[in-house]
């Protein structure tokens, strides 16, 4: 299948389509692919990616029992009907005077709801290996993608693994794309081709492994390391075609318009 040009919708519409490829990837790997001692899950981590994904091991693998949770522990205190408080102004009835009011971009709300698919190997259930689908709120001004080249790069010098999948164009803040920002390494995407698929391979010397793509090219399937001397392809194509099928219509038939 081919490459669709994402920036024709929203951050929304494509956060859609990003959970169902996530799930779709998962569903490959753990299905398929994945050698034994080895499985992917999809985790929703938030702030600095590395701490988020190593803690996110279910308290079973430690115990060996499982642990009921308690649903008051996780009850949202909403008290938006209820009268504030001697002291306190409700919000709705005399907003604070200020010059400016200001919530976050569409695109960095969704940036904050993503998902990443993590490699994990038995028995410790470690982190080997992550896969990240950028999205729209990743390259989102120079603070979005500052903040994402931080955190790939301390997943990597963890020892992780990682691939990147990125479909969205280049923009002033990454001017050759998000490889450029994370390798030591002079990089200029080729004229025509300016998505980037980067999977990279961590060792004592690390190497990456780069496929500059473009809208209206035909998906390719790009390998996921486990160790540093193998590695499976992710079926990027097959995944992407999948979660394309589930697209509700009036949004195939933007992204599948012609200019």
């Amino acid at each position: 299948m081919q490459i669709h040009d994402w920036t024709r919708v929203t951050a929304g519409t494509f956060h859609d389509f990003h959970s169902a490829w996530i799930t779709h990837l998962k569903e490959a790997l753990n299905l398929n692919l994945l050698p034994p001692g080895f499985y992917a899950m999809a985790e929703q981590h938030a702030g600095r990616i590395v701490p988020d994904i190593l803690t996110l091991t279910s308290p079973e693998w430690a115990t060996g029992d499982r642990v009921e949770s308690n649903p008051e522990d996780y009850a949202v205190n909403d008290n938006s009907n209820v009268s504030p408080p001697l002291g306190a102004v409700a919000l709705a009835d005399a907003p604070p005077h200020v010059s400016f009011r200001s919530v976050p971009s569409e695109a960095a709300v969704y940036r904050e709801k993503r998902r990443t698919i993590s490699i994990r190997q038995v028995p410790d259930n470690r982190v080997v290996a992550m896969i990240e689908i950028i999205s729209p709120g990743n390259k989102d001004g120079s603070k979005a993608v500052r903040e994402f080249v931080i955190k790939s790069l301390e997943v990597m010098n963890a020892g992780i693994h990682l691939l990147i999948v990125d479909l969205f164009p280049t923009s002033a803040s990454n001017p050759e794309g998000l490889h450029a920002l994370l390798w030591d390494d002079p990089f200029t995407l080729p004229a025509g081709r300016r998505l980037t698929l980067a999977s990279y391979r961590i060792d004592v010397l690390n190497e990456a492994f780069i496929e500059p793509v473009a809208v209206g090219q035909e998906m390719p399937d790009m390998p996921i390391f486990l160790n540093p001397a193998w590695y499976v392809n992710v079926p990027l194509a097959g995944t992407y075609e999948s979660a394309w099928r589930g697209m509700p219509k009036p949004f195939q038939q933007i992204l599948d318009a012609i200019e």
